[in-house]
């Protein structure tokens, strides 16, 4: 009796889970607080290095199976705008026992991806009250947050196309 009495909870409040609103949210239409990120390839990436751009950041974790499913879609995006006033990275979070980027290195040069990654990205994910990754954090070309998404939704890629194309005009 114990089996059907917890996939009847698990079909009941995994929709509303899914749905909660995450804390990062209060952000949306205010300016993103400041922040230093430091990227893979050893450059410091900062609020000022990203104004007159439109910025996506997608925290994520390599042991994190949504956010690796969420990965193929960041790499397309970030194609799709290359060249573009538009800012793509992937910021990195909670590596257990990682602190130098060696398991974002290793998954993205495994994957052939060639958006930028940041890693030590736990004190941004503090101030901007990240609970779950992936999060997608949208912001204008000024530095507003204008969108963010938590989670993997494959209907987000053209979502965030819309977004992205609107914010650019």
């Amino acid at each position: 009796m114990k089996a059907p009495t917890l996939a009847l909870a698990a079909l009941i409040f995994t929709p509303l889970m899914a749905q909660a609103p995450s804390a990062t949210t209060e952000y949306v239409g205010k300016p993103m607080p400041a922040f230093t990120m430091k990227g893979l390839d050893g450059k410091t990436l900062t609020n000022a290095n990203l104004k007159g751009k439109v910025v996506i950041l997608d925290f994520w974790a390599t042991w994190c199976g949504p956010c690796k499913a969420i990965s193929p879609m960041i790499e397309k995006l970030h194609k799709a705008y290359k060249g573009k006033a538009v800012a793509i990275y992937g910021a990195n979070v909670w590596e257990r026992g990682d602190k130098n980027g060696a398991k974002a290195r290793a998954y993205a040069k495994e994957h052939k991806y060639t958006y930028p990654m940041t890693i030590g990205n736990e004190t941004l994910a503090t101030k901007l009250r990240i609970e779950g990754i992936p999060t997608l954090v949208v912001m204008d070309k000024k530095g507003i947050v204008r969108n963010v998404y938590v989670g993997f939704d494959p209907k987000n890629e053209a979502k965030l196309r819309a977004v992205i194309d609107g914010l650019l005009k």
